[in-house]
């Protein structure tokens, strides 16, 4: 057999690509500096590739910013208004991904959307009237030679027509219809290219397949096909599919002229059952997506070996289930990972040695490769705790609802914590000053004691406390100074994560994160928000809000263990934060909000999988947080980024006592209205990703809108999200001016 991958991470191994492009965009490197980090980048992935007995590389799965703004300005797939600017090739490039300065004034980016379900963010292409279909740039064509002339096997790799048409956002007055011969004439040149270059091979991403395409939209995949595949030449095409399986489209691929078809064995639950029932023909290549390319887990050898061994398939290629760009790079920058740890992690570069060790088992070669393999998954890693599990199955249906109806609730927490109509609050962070992030390094560095922090950090907080009664905001937050992030500053205080030094993964453009590993069970063991929450609490007489992550985003954030569901784990951070609520409830905070901004990331990608594959079990994993509460006791929930039209009997069921939602969706106000939405919402006042400063006016309005739909009892104030990246004057002006405009909404209901 032979190996092979979908793409391989391109941030460096050191985040060189993110310096550089930063560097760039700095002006301290020119374009010509980018590009030989760039080369040098691209030669150190091939190498790592070759050098771990790869046979076959994909080229062209580098990318400044991301593969689908790449194939977009490839095939001249750029606004007028970035068009207008006359820039070179490369700067027009970057004002998509991130937005200029213009004579006018600043030039948003392209907007962003999830790729699938997973946390990586692409770009949205935009077509309009006046978009000019063509091949215009040479990148795919130059990386493929770069690769070449260095002596590697490589296969171009590009995203597909279909996926590319059906992931762009038509602005003008054209049908996605009116854009298919424009996109098969383009793709067409590009085989021609290839062809002429002497490519053997082009690999076309088309991933949208897994979508659960409707008949439509496989009449226009057959459209596109057929005018384009006639056209390839000598090359041969790999069809790549990634994220799920494609049930839908299985029997039409099979029958259309494709040389490769590239499927998910690890998402795609019904992929090898695909094969089975409709067979595999003899003269098309299986490239089996095997090695999972989302999680951080050593591949179970034997459990792959006897996928195979059953597909009734006679020609194989062994590859990843998805682009590795969802890993971190290597463990070998790891040094603080437990030694007894370290076997069962996997990397990227890792994932390339379990595809090489799987296709030498596969060849009867290096038989104990097996036996080392499975003593990892026939034993128990340790990381159980015995009063977690038990805790777990002790649980009963009564222990996911409160003890009182939400109305009931309401009235009793009015008399305990009387609010105003129209209730005034921020969401928790509030802006970090240079001074800020300045005092929390030196803590990191040593150079301020634990109570020296801690006395500043409490200066600060009564700082903002005073600002926010200033302002007249009706419920204060402590502002969050002593956190660096929402999501670390819990994982590292529960037990059953692991923490990495310099695991980083690409999330969207140059932005990095590192997400944490779920080891074992999760428990809570002390206190968190507790003393700082207390303490802000003590210095006024309005009621502070408790802010905690919410369980959903710290297991959707984090990469899961693969020998429980996903589901045991979010249960398990539930009943920890069900722990450190009641503590904060103890301690005199009667309004407490769990953050929620990755509540859908791991919805299921078709429909009809909703529930029984995630909501079932999610909505559940939230009321569990709050049920030990008592009536006295607000819960709030705030979720950001995602779009609500579609669930919001989803978020009803959620049985808060009030949430907060960003107000991006011009149809949302209305979508509440007429579901008869019954949770008390505070819809985003002003936002806070893409900062101006609101006049009083237009709050006004806004808030004249949203109690005309829903009513003044039903409504709290706020902003749509946390402050933190804010300028300081800025974000209190807006804050002052949503506060006037509550009193005079009062002042006239």
């Amino acid at each position: 057999m032979t190996t092979t991958i979908i793409g391989y991470p391109r941030i460096g191994r050191h985040l060189e690509l993110k310096k550089a492009v930063e560097a760039y965009h700095s002006q301290t490197i020119t374009a010509a500096d980018l590009n030989r980090i760039a080369a040098q980048i691209r030669q150190q992935n091939w190498q790592t590739q070759a050098q771990a007995g790869i046979d076959w590389l994909p080229v062209n799965d580098f990318s400044y910013e991301d593969q689908v703004l790449d194939t977009a300005a490839l095939f001249n797939l750029i606004p007028q208004r970035f068009q207008q600017l006359q820039l070179s090739p490369l700067d027009t490039y970057f004002a998509m991904a991130r937005g200029t300065q213009t004579a006018t004034g600043f030039l948003p980016p392209l907007k962003m959307a999830t790729w699938f379900n997973t946390r990586y963010g692409y770009f949205i292409p935009e077509l309009d009237d006046s978009t000019t279909i063509q091949l215009t740039g040479t990148k795919p064509f130059d990386e493929f030679k770069e690769a070449k002339q260095l002596g590697y096997h490589a296969r171009p790799t590009i995203i597909g027509p279909y996926t590319l048409l059906k992931f762009s956002r038509i602005t003008g007055t054209q049908k996605i219809s009116d854009y298919i011969e424009g996109f098969v004439a383009a793709y067409a040149q590009l085989f021609k290219q290839f062809d002429q270059l002497g490519a053997d091979w082009l690999q076309l991403d088309e991933p949208a397949l897994v979508l659960a395409p409707t008949k439509a939209d496989l009449a226009l995949f057959r459209h596109i096909y057929t005018a384009l595949l006639p056209q390839k030449g000598q090359l041969k095409i790999l069809l790549q599919t990634a994220y799920g399986d494609i049930r839908e489209a299985y029997a039409q691929l099979i029958s259309q002229d494709f040389d490769a078809l590239g499927l998910d064995f690890v998402d795609g639950q019904q992929t090898e059952a695909c094969i089975q029932e409709q067979g595999f023909p003899d003269d098309k290549i299986l490239f089996a997506g095997i090695v999972n390319g989302r999680n951080v887990w050593r591949t179970n050898y034997q459990t792959v070996l006897n996928q195979l061994h059953r597909l009734p398939v006679k020609h194989v290629v062994l590859s990843t289930s998805c682009s590795l760009l969802h890993l971190p790079i290597s463990l070998k920058s790891e040094t603080t990972l437990p030694e007894h740890v370290r076997p069962y992690l996997a990397f990227a570069d890792e994932k390339l040695a379990d595809l090489v060790a799987i296709n030498d088992l596969l060849a009867g070669r290096k038989p104990a490769l097996l036996l080392v393999n499975q003593q990892l998954f026939n034993h128990s890693r340790g990381a159980e705790n015995t009063r977690v599990t038990e805790r777990l199955q002790t649980l009963t249906s009564a222990d996911y609802h409160r003890k009182s109806e939400r109305a009931v609730r309401q009235q009793v927490q009015q008399r305990a914590v009387p609010l105003p109509m129209l209730p005034t609050t921020t969401i928790g962070s509030f802006p970090q000053t240079a001074a800020d992030q300045q005092r929390k390094m030196a803590f990191k560095q040593g150079k301020l004691t634990q109570a020296q922090f801690q006395s500043a950090t409490h200066k600060r907080m009564q700082a903002c406390l005073t600002e926010q009664t200033k302002l007249g905001l009706d419920v204060l937050v402590t502002g969050e100074y002593d956190r660096d992030d929402m999501i670390s500053d819990f994982d590292h205080q529960l037990s059953g994560f692991l923490f990495t030094e310099h695991a980083w993964i690409q999330t969207f453009g140059t932005y990095c994160a590192q997400p944490p590993i779920i080891w074992g069970d999760i428990a809570w063991t002390h206190p968190i928000t507790v003393a700082e929450t207390a303490a802000a609490q003590q210095l006024t007489n309005r009621p502070v809000k408790g802010v905690l992550t919410g369980p959903l985003t710290l297991v959707n954030w984090a990469y899961p263990r693969e020998d429980v569901p996903l589901r045991v784990s979010a249960t398990q951070i539930a009943l920890a934060l069900q722990d450190e609520a009641h503590a904060l409830e103890t301690n005199g905070i009667h309004i407490i909000q769990i953050d929620e901004p990755a509540f859908r990331s791991q919805l299921p990608l078709r429909r009809t999988d909703w529930y029984t594959g995630y909501f079932n079990w999610a909505i559940k994993v939230i009321r569990l947080v709050a049920s030990r509460l008592q009536s006295t006791t607000r819960f709030h929930i705030h979720m950001c980024y995602d779009h609500y039209t579609d669930i919001l009997d989803v978020l009803d069921q959620l049985d808060a006592d009030a949430l907060s939602l960003s107000a991006k969706d011009p149809t949302l106000l209305d979508a509440l209205h007429d579901a008869h939405f019954t949770t008390p919402v505070g819809l985003g006042m002003f936002d806070t990703a893409q900062f101006k400063l609101s006049t009083t006016d237009t709050l006004v309005t806004k808030l004249q809108a949203s109690i005309k739909q829903l009513g003044p009892e039903h409504l709290w104030v706020n902003p749509d999200c946390g402050l933190k990246t804010l300028p300081e004057a800025d974000a209190l002006t807006n804050l002052e001016r949503m506060v006037r405009a509550t009193k005079q909404i009062r002042e006239i209901i």
